[in-house]
């Protein structure tokens, strides 16, 4: 039993006689031993082929994904006339290396986030992921971003972003009781440093992107949320202009007919 809190109370309803508030060892199971002592061996096989299920489905789209990007934005432009079992063999061995290169990763992933995966995932989601967000949405909802903008934006969102992830490495954790005596720029929890991140690029994609030359706004229509109407607009004239051009041919040919 734990006892917590202190004040008047009674055993029969929860406290003892000090006031302290009496709570279960065993509400769940605090370890592995224990959970494989309590778990039915059935139920531990049906939540590890849960996990490995999703595992397996994760890592087969993002293999799937990066090799098609490399096959079709690098390999393409290199080799052009690459028939298609070329590319298909390029795909196949992008995803032999980037196997082979997750397993060799896989002792980092152990010394970086405390050790825990999920939390390793996390940091690198929120931390390169920001800069990338802020970029998406500049470009959507303001007409007057351009490349230098979102450029260096991207470039100062990830450089902070990867001297951060560093400090996973160079600093370890302190043990949950233990205090923190890492660098205020390591200690910040990588939540709030992914928030720092995206207000920084977002600063810098506004300042660069003032600075220097926009965008012509007719290059722009449908691609943002203020031009959108205008890719409308230019799309009925364009139907309307079509619709005049094939009555002044049917015009022509009744004439011809009359001739």
């Amino acid at each position: 039993m734990v006892i917590v809190g202190c004040g008047d109370g009674d055993a029969d309803d929860g406290h003892d006689d000090d006031g302290g508030l009496l709570v279960k060892d065993n509400v769940a199971c605090s370890g592995a031993e224990s959970c494989n002592r309590e778990q039915e061996s059935g139920m531990v096989g049906i939540m590890m082929a849960v996990m490995l299920a999703a595992v397996m489905s994760s890592l087969s789209s993002v293999y799937n994904s990066a090799s098609t990007i490399f096959t079709i934005d690098i390999w393409q432009r290199l080799r052009p006339r690459a028939s298609d079992r070329e590319k298909l063999m390029i795909g196949r061995a992008i995803v032999a290396i980037l196997v082979v290169l997750g397993l060799v990763w896989m002792p980092l992933i152990e010394r970086g986030g405390s050790g825990k995966l999920f939390r390793y995932i996390q940091t690198i989601l929120f931390l390169f992921g920001s800069p990338i967000m802020a970029i998406f949405i500049v470009g959507l909802v303001w007409p007057r971003a351009n490349e230098p903008g979102a450029l260096g934006g991207f470039l100062i969102g990830l450089l902070l972003a990867a001297a951060r992830f560093a400090t996973e490495y160079i600093y370890a954790s302190p043990a949950c009781g233990e205090p923190d005596t890492r660098p205020a720029f390591a200690s910040i929890h990588y939540m709030y440093f992914g928030i720092i991140l995206f207000v920084v690029t977002l600063a810098t994609i506004i300042v660069l992107s003032l600075l220097t030359k926009p965008i012509p706004r007719e290059e722009l229509d449908g691609l943002t949320w203020i031009t959108l109407k205008n890719k409308t607009a230019l799309e009925t004239k364009h139907q309307q202009g079509m619709s005049d051009v094939v009555i002044s041919s049917d015009k022509g040919k009744k004439h011809q007919n009359i001739c």
